[in-house]
């Protein structure tokens, strides 16, 4: 694929070991790394396992990827693929494969070490055109009446291998060109390519999931490699043509083909031996994936998510997010600019405010949830609604000082449940009054916020006079208790003063 591309606006660079383009997973693809075998149900498999970091070879998210090998009782080799998002990852782009090498007449001699005397059968009625640099320009072609015609006649590998320039077949062979309704199905394997040797009889049929495959016919293999040698033959040299190579996949470079993103892959039936167990960390609880198949993390409050309704090409986007977890449901965000793409969020179902048993009140359901999917269910319901707390002046009044019949404000923030009741009071030569009283220049206004459970008052007081300065306090009450904070006004005759001053630095100016 191009060692580039953009996912859901986001541009991400790859590793470029072929040209202007990542080939098999990059500098260290997964076949260059080590795995870790994981526990295996039965003595005719193995299964490996292998994380990917994000960002590694440039790719985002962390995913955790399983193959597992099988031999059958029909002696057929079964590689079944398994990768999914962890650590709280939520996209990314992947298509596994395998990249071994066949020769059905068995290499015992330099004579037999090529595959052009190969017959081959295909199911494949399309093929991908490429470029120059065999990267897929979006068309999907038919087979018929070209060099790429497998279908119904068997036909030798090197009957034209050479008339495709410049290095013979390394294609991508289409079994189901219907993108939009390719679904993958496990236990309903479609019969890709058959091929056969005249030499020794052998025949090979590959079945798949997959909706395309990649026939290589080995043109790169470079001279010199031997094969191993066994107690019945002698090592020899092989090269070019000496191995071809079925690579069961998703179109190569989807990511950057409009008319080819293949990300929802739902089976007919559910085999649930082949879900990975989700993370532990499911702040949104467990939810069955699109497929209704394996359990998957929820989605959490705010997060995007999956939603039908979005238009063709969005809802493609989209497909990369599960749904929505516990109390939760994907709607279109009603807040987004002129011109910018539709997205869906996670939005809470159950928006009333809950008291847990940690004397927190949370906003809603779903961030009550969170946090007792956090705490490993230490945290239960005390009860609905808001916890009970005392007043907590969040915001005190300041002192302020002004000059002889000005107008000044004091403003007092607190937070309490239930919403305290505030009254403001004056101390002056250690007489206290309850204001607003009845002075038509003292007034009281108060209002709910900024935030939930707040309540805010303002003391104005107008064209006031050197006997209103003083201690004035903001009183918040509620049942469960009472909170107070002052500040300090001081009222004189400062402009005066201020004036007195300008005059004399103005005649030490003219001196």
């Amino acid at each position: 694929m191009i060692a580039s591309f953009e996912l859901n606006g986001k541009k991400y660079s790859l590793y470029a070991n072929n040209g202007t383009n990542s080939l098999h997973g990059g500098q260290k693809g997964l076949d260059k790394l080590m795995w870790t075998e994981s526990v295996s149900t039965s003595n005719d498999s193995l299964t490996l396992e292998r994380i990917l970091k994000h960002e590694e070879e440039g790719y985002p998210g962390e995913i955790k990827v399983q193959v597992t090998f099988t031999v059958t009782d029909e002696i057929e080799l079964r590689i079944d693929y398994m990768a999914m998002l962890t650590n709280g990852s939520d996209q990314t782009i992947v298509n596994c494969t395998n990249h071994s090498y066949f020769n059905l007449n068995g290499a015992y001699s330099a004579n037999s070490s090529k595959i052009f005397d190969h017959l081959v059968l295909m199911e494949a009625a399309h093929y991908l055109d490429v470029d120059s640099n065999l990267i897929p320009t979006g068309s999907i072609t038919s087979v018929k009446g070209t060099n790429f015609d497998f279908l119904n006649v068997p036909r030798a590998i090197g009957e034209r291998t050479h008339q495709i320039v410049p290095n013979g077949y390394d294609h991508c062979f289409v079994l189901e060109p219907n993108v939009e309704q390719y679904r993958i199905d496990p236990d309903r394997l479609k019969k890709a390519i058959e091929v056969y040797s005249p030499l020794t009889g052998l025949k090979m049929t590959m079945s798949t999931t997959e909706p395309a495959f990649q026939f290589y016919t080995g043109a790169k293999i470079a001279d010199g490699h031997r094969p191993k040698q066994t107690q019945s033959n002698d090592s020899f040299e092989i090269g070019s043509y000496s191995g071809f190579c079925l690579e069961a996949q998703r179109f190569p470079d989807a990511v950057n083909l409009e008319n080819s993103v293949q990300a929802l892959d739902c089976q007919s039936e559910c085999n649930p031996q082949l879900c990975i167990v989700p993370s532990t960390d499911c702040y949104a609880g467990l939810i069955k994936d699109q497929c209704n198949c394996c359990m998957v993390c929820g989605r959490r409050e705010g997060e995007r998510c999956f939603n039908q309704t979005l238009s063709k090409q969005l809802f493609k986007e989209s497909q990369i997010y599960d749904d929505c977890g516990d109390n939760l449901e994907c709607r279109l965000r009603t807040d987004m600019e002129d011109g910018d793409k539709p997205e869906a969020i996670c939005v809470c179902l159950k928006s009333d405010p809950i008291c847990g048993t940690d004397g927190i009140t949370y906003a809603n359901e779903c961030q009550f949830t969170e946090a007792r999917y956090k705490r490993r269910n230490s945290l239960a319901k005390e009860t609905d609604g808001p916890c009970k707390t005392a007043p907590q002046i969040i915001t005190p009044p300041e002192d302020i000082t002004n000059n002889i019949g000005s107008s000044v404000t004091f403003s007092c923030e607190v937070k309490g449940w239930p919403i305290p009741m505030i009254e403001w009071r004056m101390v002056n030569k250690e007489k206290e009054l309850a204001l607003p009283s009845d002075n038509e220049h003292i007034s009281v206004q108060s209002r709910g916020g900024p935030s939930s459970y707040e309540i805010t008052s303002w003391l104005q007081l107008t064209n006031i006079p050197r006997e209103y300065s003083g201690t004035y306090t903001c009183v918040a009450t509620n049942s469960e208790g009472q909170s107070r904070a002052s500040a300090y006004l001081t009222i004189g005759n400062f402009k005066k003063n201020f004036d007195k001053v300008e005059d004399e630095n103005e005649n030490l100016n003219e001196l």
